[in-house]
């Protein structure tokens, strides 16, 4: 009788394994079923030249990766093998969105380094391509928005170095706004989402001794503001 115990006994238990292990087989296959790679990372390193510290990365996800690996290639050859440039990348998985953000330093001039983002966002549920205005929408914000939010920024700026004497109390708002290459804020708003939280990002250099202006953390040499930007 005992025998017989132990035997049904060791059956479940056997039983209990196999149907566990099939279950967390089918929640990692779930988890991981946009990748085309198993075996590989979301993103990887598709060309790296460690002389000019210089990376193009490679997005791993179906239905999605001719596109954006295509748009990745020719928005960063120009730039690839120039002592001048570097390249950096990072990607975060907020819930079902995917989000990768490029940024390119290339030091060419004599005044400040030219700064280059690109993003892209997958809904990694649907496997498609999200553009800049469906992940505003997510957030409930429209661009114009955004833009008086950074206005508001700089506008504390400028008003601070007029008072201080930094630059002449002649030069205007939007003269100011030229000085640091900065003429149509829809040309160089970036958008990034780190730990669901959206942050709008500009192709601009801010130097040392103006970060105080500009709290977020940097994303190259350009910056990062979360938003709402107060």
């Amino acid at each position: 009788m005992k025998d017989k115990i132990i035997i049904v006994l060791l059956v479940c238990i056997i039983f209990l394994f196999i149907v566990v292990g099939f279950g967390i087989s089918k929640l990692t296959n779930n988890n991981n079923n946009y990748l085309i790679d198993s075996n590989k990372e979301i993103v990887f390193d598709h060309y790296k030249n460690e002389e000019f510290d210089q990376t193009i990365p490679h997005v791993n996800i179906k239905n999605v990766d001719t596109e954006i690996n295509n748009s990745i290639d020719e928005f960063m050859q120009p730039y690839m093998g120039k002592n001048t440039v570097t390249t950096n990348y990072h990607y975060h998985i907020n819930g079902s969105i995917f989000t990768l953000f490029i940024f390119i330093t290339d030091d060419n001039n004599d005044y400040s380094p030219f700064v280059h983002f690109k993003e892209y966002h997958v809904n990694l549920k649907k496997l498609k391509v999200l553009t800049n205005d469906d992940i505003l929408n997510m957030y409930n914000y429209k661009e114009d928005e955004i833009i008086e939010q950074l206005n508001n920024k700089f506008k504390k700026f400028y008003e601070d170095e007029r008072r201080k004497n930094v630059i002449s109390r002649d030069i205007s708002y939007e003269k100011y706004l030229n000085m640091y290459f900065i003429k149509n804020w829809k040309d160089i708003i970036h958008y990034d989402v780190i730990d669901k939280e959206l942050y709008a990002c500009i192709e601009y250099f801010i130097f040392p001794e103006n970060q105080k202006y500009f709290y977020m953390k940097k994303q190259g040499v350009g910056y990062c503001f979360k938003v709402p930007i107060e």
